[in-house]
């Protein structure tokens, strides 16, 4: 019934979703940050991609062949963007077990988008739901969050940009960490 999905809102409630929603806000920009690096390398150099995205016409003019890569990197998953990123070889995904760490944050990722909420709403305002939500947020976030900070890494080398050596790696993995499974209400 309906009315199953319309929990009553409470603390409890209020708290979960803004667990549940921080943790999809950072697993969804993931996705979206190794999709626009893909993409950013597929501008630069179309002509190395010609064999991976076959649709890419090089003939077009520089407009609207943006265009066409854009579009077609739109409608990539994260596993094949993952995938693509390692075939072409680039030292940052031949570094051992890069590619594994990817894997395990797109299954970290999968989950915030497809298992997150199974057992909602009948579990949504109890407390010992919260724990299990935290444990499970913590755990893929700190995946998730580890790649994410490799991936800007990496944009930032592409970019030309400097890295600011005195940033911590770990201290910004958990900081992300933090915010996503905060339960403090304003």
């Amino acid at each position: 019934m309906i009315t199953n999905y319309t929990p009553e809102i409470t603390e409890f409630s209020i708290i979960n979703f803004s667990i549940i929603g921080r943790a999809l806000c950072i697993a969804t920009y993931f996705d979206k940050i190794c999709k626009s690096f893909l993409t950013a390398l597929v501008i630069k150099s179309p002509s190395y991609f010609i064999k991976t995205f076959k649709n890419i016409n090089l003939k077009l003019i520089d407009t609207e062949l943006y265009d066409q890569i854009i579009e077609i990197s739109e409608k990539l998953t994260l596993n094949q963007c993952i995938k693509i990123l390692s075939e072409i070889n680039l030292e940052i995904f031949t570094t051992t077990g890069t590619l594994e760490k990817f894997n395990k944050a797109k299954e970290s990722r999968n989950f915030f988008a497809h298992e997150l909420c199974l057992g909602y709403p009948e579990n949504i305002n109890n407390s010992k739901y919260r724990k299990e939500l935290i444990n499970q947020t913590k755990e893929n976030i700190l995946i998730i969050a580890d790649c994410l900070i490799q991936m800007e890494t990496w944009i930032s080398i592409y970019n030309n940009e400097e890295i600011d050596p005195s940033i911590s790696k770990a201290n910004l993995i958990e900081r992300i960490a933090s915010w996503t499974i905060d339960d403090e209400i304003f």
